[in-house]
């Protein structure tokens, strides 16, 4: 939301470095990455262990959750053993700590979906149990800073109205956190972001005719409270998927416009909202999935999928000396070429992950270098 055959080394120039030789810039390039099971493989998002080149993806298959592990900055990948609760269950989203790691998502059922969390202790993964306060519940991302470990998705009654959903670790169990009401319609939390004791849930809310709009949760001392987030659609449908903190500014990212026609990029700091332009890679939509930091700098990349018309396409931006600028990244399929998440490890080092379909669906990693 992020084989056992080897996808084709396809480079895309980008110059990063003026002084750089021509030859040597750094590019995306696709890795292979594992596919275990004959049917669909999809990778939903990744995260770093802090220090180390030791990287987490997580997803799912045609039979229940998918974890893989790269020892080398995702130049190579392998399926780490964990917990699989059945067909219907998916990983969403994993936040990577050196006290542990934890990875959330859903088991979706004919008649109920519940939330899922594992969490990985020593060389074990294991699922946790976790609050479930409605017939349909979801989660679809999780932070872990000083204030804790906090997972956000969505609370669905059974006449399809939902309502965000935050849940908090205290260290020994889930519970489930007390949020603003919104009025009746499509209220889910999509990302979570954390710096400190700074803590924000991004997604979309519906609002007046029943358009979707940007929702930003922002939690202050006295609880979760609505951020008026812009909406640079103005009346189409626009929504965050997902956010991170350069320093003590927040970026959340998504997609604006009736059927995603623009990519959304917006910055929170003590000054308040502002929304910033982003380029499109493609004419016809365009969808930013998951944001990161590059270390060291203020730079950020961004990663989704934009379509031309018939299939999608990888997304790549990156902001640099204040602009965002789309840079080429590698399609391996043109039917349907989807990144979901991405990790920065250094200023020229980063990995991206998702999925395509050229038959089914199919675990996609790229690597920056």
């Amino acid at each position: 939301m992020r084989a056992h055959r080897h996808v084709s080394l396809l480079v895309a120039a980008i110059g990063l470095a003026a002084a750089a030789p021509a030859a040597h810039a750094a590019a995306w390039s696709t890795v292979s990455s594992p596919n275990p099971s004959a049917g669909q493989d999809v990778l939903n998002d990744v995260g770093r262990l802090p220090g180390t080149k030791v990287l987490y993806a997580v997803g799912r298959t045609n039979t229940g959750t998918l974890v893989l592990r790269s020892e080398s900055a995702g130049a190579s990948w392998h399926v780490e053993s964990a917990p699989s609760p059945g067909t219907g269950a998916q990983l969403s989203a994993v936040a990577v700590r050196r006290r542990g790691v934890w990875a959330v998502g859903y088991r979706a059922g004919p008649h109920r979906t519940t939330t899922l969390t594992m969490r990985r202790k020593g060389d074990t993964w294991r699922v946790v149990s976790s609050s479930n306060p409605a017939p349909f519940d979801f989660l679809y991302d999780v932070v872990t800073t000083t204030a804790g470990t906090w997972a956000v998705g969505a609370a669905t009654g059974s006449g399809g109205s939902s309502r965000p959903l935050i849940l908090r670790w205290n260290g020994r169990s889930w519970k489930e956190q007390r949020v603003p009401s919104l009025p009746k319609g499509d209220n889910q939390l999509f990302g979570v972001a954390g710096t400190g004791g700074h803590l924000w849930a991004l997604g979309e809310r519906s609002k007046g005719s029943g358009r979707l709009h940007p929702l930003a949760l922002h939690r202050t001392g006295s609880g979760w409270h609505v951020s008026n987030a812009p909406d640079p659609a103005r009346g189409g449908e626009s929504f965050f998927l997902d956010g991170t903190f350069s320093g003590r500014t927040l970026w959340a990212v998504g997609g604006r416009g009736a059927g995603s026609s623009h990519a959304l990029a917006d910055r929170h700091t003590p000054a308040g909202w502002k929304a910033f332009k982003v380029p499109d890679g493609c004419p016809v939509t365009n969808t930013l999935a998951a944001v990161v930091p590059i270390p060291g700098t203020k730079q950020l990349w961004a990663v989704g999928d934009c379509s031309p018309g018939l299939g999608n396409r990888t997304l790549v931006s990156k902001r640099r000396n204040g602009v965002w600028k789309h840079v080429r990244s590698p399609t391996p399929d043109t039917s349907g070429s989807f990144l979901t998440g991405v990790v920065a490890l250094s200023r020229t080092r980063a990995a991206a992950v998702g999925y395509r379909h050229p038959a089914g669906f199919r675990t996609m990693a790229l690597i920056h270098r």
